[in-house]
Order: structure tokens, then sequence, then C-alpha cells
């Protein structure tokens, strides 16, 4: 998955970036720009992730156990839950159907999604030995 990790930050820090300007919109025509950006942000990120994660194979035995703990195992529930439903699927819900008090909650479902990610992505590989 190391392929697609730059790819990754790419596209988390352009999320983050996008739902803080959404967060921080006071009405002008940015509120646009900051939705479009952090949709389509969104959706590429959701592509990088099924690529990385999912398709892609891993570097060692370790990594792929991880990504097992990660996708199907323990954590399963905060990735597809968290980070999936929450932090890419709804926000690009809630952009669609438009109106400020959709893209704030937009905003709040990508930054609490990008956490749950990033929890998962910490914490799975933690806990497998390296020996």
């Amino acid at each position: 998955t190391t392929g697609v990790l730059p790819g990754q930050h790419l596209s988390r820090a352009v999320m983050a970036g996008a739902a803080m300007g959404v967060l921080s919109w006071r009405g002008n025509d940015t509120g646009d720009v900051f939705s479009t950006v952090l949709m389509w942000a969104v959706i590429v990120d959701l592509l990088v992730i099924f690529m990385g994660e999912i398709l892609m194979p891993h570097a060692s035995d370790t990594a792929a156990l991880a990504a097992y703990e990660i996708i199907r195992g323990k954590y399963r529930k905060i990735f597809w839950l968290g980070a999936i439903v929450l932090g890419h699927v709804l926000p690009v819900v809630l952009i669609l159907v438009g109106g400020s008090i959709m893209l704030v909650l937009a905003g709040l479902a990508v930054l609490a999604g990008l956490y749950a990610y990033e929890w998962a992505f910490v914490t799975a590989p933690q806990e497998i030995p390296n020996s």
C-alpha cells in the first residue's frame, strides 16, 4: 500500500482543508468552491482507500494482517461505519442535498471519518507482533 500513500495523504489534506473551509464559510461564493472541492476530494480518497487497502497486495504478512483487521476484523466497524459511511458516503449525500446546514454537517462528518480511519490505520498494526 506504500504506492498509494502519497495519494492518500494528498487527498486527505485536501479533504481536511475543504472541510475546514466549509465549516468557516460565511455565506459568500467560496462556499460553493469548498463544497465542490470537498466532494471531489472525498470521492478520490474513497477510490484511493479501495485501491490501497483492498485491491493492492501488501508489502508484508504483517501489513496484510493489519489490513485484514481493519477491513474484516476487530476494526471493521470503525472502518466501514466511521471512515467509509460517516466520512465518505454521508458527506457526498449531504453536499448533493445542499444547504448551509448540510454543508456544515458534511464538513464535520468528513473530519470525524478522517479521525476514524486514522485511528484504525494506526492502532491495528500496533497490535500485531512483528516477529
